[in-house]
């Protein structure tokens, strides 16, 4: 149940079957990946790659990390027993576990950090508006939303219509294929543009500015260039039913972006549309297929990107050599010089790098 309903006393039967309905379609994802037959109806070993994870492979993580280290950061700031109580669990969680539980363990306890700092806010505001959004096209009962989401709302739809955009009944929050970057994806909507009669992919976003343009580019290039959508048969035992049915014909040029932040730049709230080419879009997909093949050839045992070069063993020579380098006191080098001397490799060379070891302690700086 989601918190929204836990909250709203009004809430009846239609409402919470509605939320079931939702919980029902996330049992289609585990561990990451869509567990969708393939396109013969067959089983798909391993499942199939989420379309949002394909195009991150060519995010820029290194900004992700630091913002993540910040909110644990405000975490710890806020309430410094609580983070340090769960941490404890989550190392105790790991301890042994493989590297799938480690991950899963990790995440959740840097997501419970994100939710203490406030971080994870922005991701819940686009879950609710998302929510509405979705139940609005499709006409299925929702929580009562509050004041500023019934105005986000009645702003989504003036947009469209101001850019002469329509949603087409039946095609939104539909699961797409493409198998030849094994992937599935869940798109938003498809839209006809009332200019040209021309259908095209339609996605919400709510962040708060856009950084990069590239992985929503990459995205909706492949919910554009998908084969076909899963058409489900609302089995309430398993989510998993249906099949697989064509693909709409949709622009493979450009998809619209429809804007809904929560604090828009004019100070006002609004939605703003975009277009988006995706025709760029899709060589970013292809590369981010790329570099996902890439890193799983580099992790195959099979196929070594390195291999150790045959070269003769070290030498006890080289091993005495290295030592002498690392002395760090005359008393320690005296030493070293008697044990070469009880294990009969004392030569010119280590005698050479015995001096050389004199040397560099009488001139370094004490």
């Amino acid at each position: 149940m989601s918190a929204g309903l836990m909250n709203d006393p009004f809430a009846t039967g239609d409402d919470l079957a509605g939320v079931a309905l939702m919980a029902k379609r996330k049992r289609i994802i585990s561990v990451g990946r869509y567990r969708l037959p393939n396109l013969d109806g067959s089983h798909k070993t391993g499942g199939w790659q989420r379309v949002t994870n394909l195009v991150k492979a060519i995010t820029d993580q290194f900004s992700l990390r630091v913002w993540e280290i910040e909110q644990i950061m405000i975490a710890v700031h806020v309430d410094a027993d609580r983070v340090l109580r769960d941490l404890r669990m989550t190392l105790v969680a790991v301890q042994g576990k493989d590297y799938s539980v480690r991950r899963a363990e990790i995440e959740e306890f840097v997501n419970r950090c994100k939710d203490l700092s406030g971080g994870n806010e922005g991701s819940k505001f686009g879950n609710a508006r998302h929510e509405l959004v979705e139940a609005d096209h499709l006409s299925t009962p929702a929580a009562m939303p509050d004041a500023f989401a019934r105005q986000h709302l009645s702003l989504f739809k003036a947009s469209l219509a101001r850019n002469e955009l329509e949603r087409v009944p039946g095609l939104a929050e539909r699961r797409v294929v493409i198998p030849r970057f094994d992937a599935v994806g869940t798109l938003d909507a498809v839209l006809v543009d009332l200019r040209t009669r021309g259908l095209h992919i339609g996605d919400l976003k709510t962040q708060k500015k856009f950084w990069t343009w590239l992985e929503i580019a990459a995205q909706l290039a492949c919910y554009a260039n998908a084969e076909a959508m899963w058409e489900s048969a609302n089995d309430p035992i398993n989510a998993r039913a249906g099949r697989w049915v064509d693909m709409p014909k949709v622009s493979l040029d450009i998809a619209f972006v429809l804007w809904m932040p929560r604090e828009h730049p004019s100070g006002t709230p609004a939605v703003d549309v975009y277009e988006v080419d995706i025709k760029a879009g899709l060589r970013t997909a292809e590369l981010a297929r790329e570099i996902v093949l890439d890193r799983r050839g580099g992790k195959q045992a099979k196929n070594p990107r390195a291999w150790l070069r045959e070269a003769p063993a070290v030498t006890a020579t080289e091993q005495y050599a290295a030592r002498f380098a690392a002395v760090s006191t005359p008393a320690e080098g005296s030493a070293l010089v008697a044990e070469c001397k009880k294990a009969g490799v004392w030569n010119v060379i280590l005698a050479e790098e015995a001096l050389a070891a004199k040397k560099r302690l009488e001139t370094s700086p004490v």
